[in-house]
């Protein structure tokens, strides 16, 4: 085989992938938005919603977490957007949030793990 039919064959690089799969990613996020109903949340859960995902997605990225988690997590930025919301509230947000892309942040709901929900949250930006 020559050099150049062993180049023509070789795997893609790995930067060549990651920039696929970034791509690939984006177009999702997209299209997933398209087909979202518009968002009926109050004008106060999407502000606080607004200012917690992007937190929460700075401290956990997209790991799935229960609400216990973040109260349980040592942040102090965790701390200052959940000031004076009890996990139970924090939950009920998060629950009427669900399928809502706010600020380019979707929150997902996994299964029940020990009778709570475990969540995540991923940026479609």
């Amino acid at each position: 085989m020559t050099e150049v039919e062993t180049r023509r064959t070789s795997p893609m690089s790995d930067t060549l992938l990651q920039g696929i799969l970034s791509e690939l990613q984006g177009i999702h996020g997209l299209l997933q938005r398209q087909q979202r109903p518009p968002s009926h949340l109050s004008r106060s859960d999407r502000e606080m919603l607004s200012r917690i995902l992007p937190v929460v997605v700075g401290v956990l990225g997209s790991a799935w977490f229960t609400c216990r988690d973040l109260e349980e997590e040592n942040s102090p930025a965790l701390g200052l957007v959940l000031q004076g919301l009890s996990t139970k509230s924090v939950g009920r947000l998060f629950r009427r949030g669900l399928g809502h892309v706010v600020d380019d942040y979707l929150i997902e709901r996994k299964d029940r793990e020990l009778n709570v929900w475990v969540w995540r949250v991923v940026s479609c930006g």
